[in-house]
């Protein structure tokens, strides 16, 4: 009851009266042939117009809802605009019949009507429905159009400000996920070798630079990934030395295409994470550039300890992809090797 008597309604029954006013007076000069003083013209017949008119708007505007929408879910097809319009003409005849012709004839008598000559009765119900088609479509329908596109836009604005909302949040769980991982290593290395551990120390200070620079970007190249790659890899084989292999090769023509910061880092991580290794077997990582993938892919083997991690790192690339690219990230976990493929993001998909 509520949507009925709203504000948009009372604008449209509005339009209905003046509408009406107007009709009615052209119709008393068909009728009639002469113009009436419009004062005299507030009768009962008018009345019977205004209701007309006044459903017919309402239901119009339900009409022009339904139609809008479903050109805006999927392309409208001459069907259904055949059907729509189909729809408008029944809807004005069948309102005309029952909210204008009877209440007149019970008001007259059966026969006033067929009294007018030279077809004019004709000629009134035509003028309604003409009235109700132009309603229709250069008035209701255009302005439900406006409406869904507002709304449409509207939506779009929310769903981008949400996604930016959820893409910090994981931006953010970054830092804290490869600070605590990069803290137990100096930990154990200040213990086992003390030099090792500042040159440790520098190196993970190079990387964090990196990071701050990066701190507000949702995408970069992956040249610029690159540099992350090269400072982690020295990170970590300080750490590991001849336990650990990592081979590093990316296309040139790959370097312009663009990856969410940090990425590879996170996957040389949890391949560490998530593997055994010693010096008569290495844990290697391989990591290329190909098919418009970045691919990290790691021989698997079993630690002796099992994994602590929180899992975190996988879940986080699979989520900032969902909100950033069409691709998905792709997951081989095979016999001997575990392979992670992140699209590499043209310029134009941003």
């Amino acid at each position: 009851m509520e949507k009925l008597f709203n504000k948009k309604n009372g604008k449209r029954l509005l339009q209905a009266i003046l509408t009406s006013y107007i009709l009615y007076y052209i119709m008393a000069y068909i009728l009639n042939g002469e113009f009436h003083n419009p004062l005299e013209m507030l009768s009962v017949e008018f009345l019977f117009v205004a209701l007309y008119m006044s459903v017919t708007f309402l239901v119009l505007t339900y009409i022009s809802s339904y139609f809008n929408g479903i050109s805006y879910r999927r392309q409208q097809t001459w069907l259904i605009r055949f059907l729509e319009l189909l729809l408008v003409i029944v809807v004005g005849i069948a309102l005309n019949y029952i909210l204008f012709i009877v209440p007149t004839k019970i008001r007259y008598g059966n026969d006033i009507m067929l009294q007018q000559p030279d077809g004019r009765t004709r000629l009134i119900y035509a003028l309604h429905l003409i009235v109700a088609l132009v309603y229709y479509y250069f008035v209701e329908r255009i302005q439900t159009h406006h409406q869904l596109k507002e709304i449409e836009i509207e939506s779009e604005k929310l769903q981008k400000e949400n996604s930016q909302a959820q893409l910090m949040a994981l931006k953010n769980q970054i830092n804290p996920h490869f600070l605590f991982n990069s803290f137990n290593i100096l930990d154990s290395l200040i213990e086992l070798d003390p030099p090792k551990a500042q040159e440790f120390l520098e190196k993970l200070s190079n990387i964090y630079r990196v990071f701050l620079e990066n701190i507000n970007k949702d995408l970069i190249t992956l040249e610029e990934e690159l540099q992350v790659m090269e400072s982690y890899k020295a990170l970590l084989q300080t750490r590991f030395q001849s336990h650990l292999e990592i081979r590093i090769d990316i296309k040139k023509e790959d370097k312009k295409l663009l990856i969410p910061p940090g990425v590879s880092q996170m996957l040389m991580e949890n391949a560490i994470k998530h593997n055994g290794f010693n010096k008569n077997q290495p844990l290697c990582i391989d990591i290329h550039s190909s098919n418009g993938y970045l691919v990290v892919k790691n021989n698997k083997q079993k630690r002796n300890e099992p994994s602590t991690s929180t899992g975190i790192g996988l879940k986080n690339i699979k989520s900032r992809y969902q909100l950033q690219s069409k691709e998905a990230v792709i997951i081989e976990n095979e016999v001997e090797d575990f392979t992670v493929k992140v699209p590499l993001i043209k310029r134009v998909e941003v």
